[in-house]
């Protein structure tokens, strides 16, 4: 009797795998703490039978979830097709009717009050291929709001991140440039110890490991000093929250709201060969003053979504010179 062959996955889908598996191992921020003899034996296992890539998916989510750490993923190129696809449906007009702001995929600003200027900043993705150009249309957006509420004779700004969970962080600075104060902003911390700076140089907000000195923020806002009220809650996610750490280490910045998601890590994105994105947690996240963010990040002020609006215009308006 002669035992039955023993498939083997094929060479593709093997390359593909050891691609996937050599980042994660080099890249991940939990990578030296893990027991990699025994995360491969079983991953091989997965794959053992493999034909394609995408028969190798499974096996890449495994390894990142023995890793214990959530905020990794890999998104098929399917995946990152149907966004793309949801995201233009949702920039096509209805009509003659303008978007309803449920749908807005860009920031929006208006005035609560006579003296409140508010400013509501959604979540950006910017993966597949307009990605780039959502980036600057999302900065560019986020911009021209912050420089036609600063005509006005404010007491104070509202930053509502409560519906942002994440995406890019990187045009969502930038747009509040002027609003950020002195750089850096806060610190990517590398599993070396290794610091990587939130910074602004020649109109852009970028990370620096290198000593970048502090420029003059892109444009220029009348009303940039006054206080800020920054909204959250448990929707803010991922680089809501860098945003939130941002902003919360500048003088005048108060939060309210209700604490957040907790995925104050740092993601890196890697293309994979058929098109799918590895995201992989590279650090740990400290704010301006080089204090750790871990988890949560809880308000100054506990606020319910229906007097939350109300608590914060209070404390905006109690030292305001305009009234």
């Amino acid at each position: 009797c002669v035992p039955p062959l023993r498939a083997e996955p094929a060479t593709e889908a093997v390359t593909y795998f050891d691609h996937a598996l050599a980042l994660i191992k080099s890249r991940h921020i939990n990578s030296r703490s893990a027991d990699w003899v025994e995360i491969e034996r079983r991953a091989q296992a997965m794959i053992a039978d493999a034909k394609t890539t995408s028969e190798t998916h499974e096996a890449i989510r495994q390894v990142l979830h023995v890793l214990k750490e959530p905020h990794s993923s890999l998104i098929t190129a399917a995946q990152i097709a149907n966004r793309e696809k949801m995201l233009r449906e949702r920039e096509k007009p209805v009509g003659s009717m303008p978007q309803s702001s449920n749908f807005s995929i860009l920031p929006e600003g208006d005035l609560v009050g006579d003296y409140i200027a508010r400013v509501i900043l959604p979540s950006l993705s910017t993966l597949g291929e307009d990605g780039r150009k959502r980036a600057d249309e999302y900065a560019g957006s986020l911009k021209a709001i912050l420089i036609e509420l600063d005509h006005k004779p404010l007491c104070g700004w509202i930053i509502d991140l409560r519906t942002n969970r994440g995406g890019n962080m990187w045009p969502m600075l930038k747009g509040l440039d002027p609003l950020l104060g002195s750089a850096p902003f806060g610190y990517f911390t590398k599993p070396d110890g290794t610091d990587v700076a939130w910074n602004r140089s020649g109109g852009h907000i970028f990370p620096a490991a290198g000593v970048v000195s502090d420029t003059t923020p892109a444009f220029v806002l009348q009303h940039a000093n006054l206080p800020i009220a920054v909204f959250a809650g448990p929707q803010t996610s991922s680089s809501g929250e860098m945003v939130l750490v941002a902003l919360k280490g500048r003088t005048g910045v108060r939060v309210f709201g209700k604490a957040t998601a907790g995925f104050t890590t740092a993601n890196a994105t890697h293309r994979l060969s058929d098109g799918s994105v590895l995201v992989i947690t590279e650090s740990a996240i400290r704010d301006r003053q080089r204090a750790i963010v871990t988890g949560a990040i809880l308000p100054d002020v506990d606020a319910e979504s229906d007097t939350i609006e109300t608590e914060a215009i209070k404390w905006l308006e109690s030292g305001c010179p305009n009234l």
